[in-house]
């Protein structure tokens, strides 16, 4: 209960006013924070619209450049699209992986510790290939392996390989005839 000595007619007036009053201060504070608001926003927009500049005048500098780097790169651009297809059509038959492939899947017991493509046409490929045989018996098998892969394969190897009995580096010439 609120008792009040005013007249009620008193009473309706001052809360009007109350009233007024306080939608008067929350539009101000509202109008203060859209303020506050705009104007941390206003260091942004400073920043964003120099870099906008700059992008431009970058923009045209490179436009009134001279065009001749930009020639120089679309020529070496088109030349090296020209090797890549070359390339491309002329591994097309028989890729380099799947040979060495081969030979490693033929040598067993024996360490192979490199394999040079050396020549590679549309006929055959020539490899070279060294590692380390643990007997001689080893390294022979490895020969008639690497021969029973295809017909027409040949495998040279240096009867200097078989002097020593275990543990025999090598060092042979496959030639694989290709499909």
């Amino acid at each position: 209960m609120r008792h009040s000595f005013l007249p009620i007619q008193e009473q309706k007036t001052l809360k009007r006013g109350y009233r007024l009053h306080a939608a008067i201060v929350a539009l101000f504070l509202m109008s203060v924070v859209g303020v506050v608001g705009i104007c941390s926003l206003f260091p942004a927009y400073i920043l964003v619209s120099a870099e906008e500049r700059s992008q431009t005048m970058l923009g045209r500098s490179l436009e009134d450049a001279d065009g001749s780097q930009s020639a120089v790169f679309a020529r070496d651009l088109e030349r090296d699209s020209k090797l890549v297809r070359a390339l491309t059509s002329s591994q097309a038959g028989t890729k380099p992986s799947l040979l060495i492939q081969d030979v490693v899947s033929a040598r067993a017991s024996v360490s192979i510790t490199s394999v040079m493509l050396s020549e590679l046409s549309t006929t055959s490929a020539t490899m070279i290939i060294q590692g380390i045989a643990p007997t001689r018996e080893s390294l022979v098998s490895l020969k008639t392996r690497l021969e029973n892969l295809g017909i027409g394969n040949k495998v040279e190897l240096p009867i200097s390989e078989l002097a020593k009995s275990r543990d025999i580096p090598f060092s042979l010439r496959f030639t694989r005839s290709l499909p």
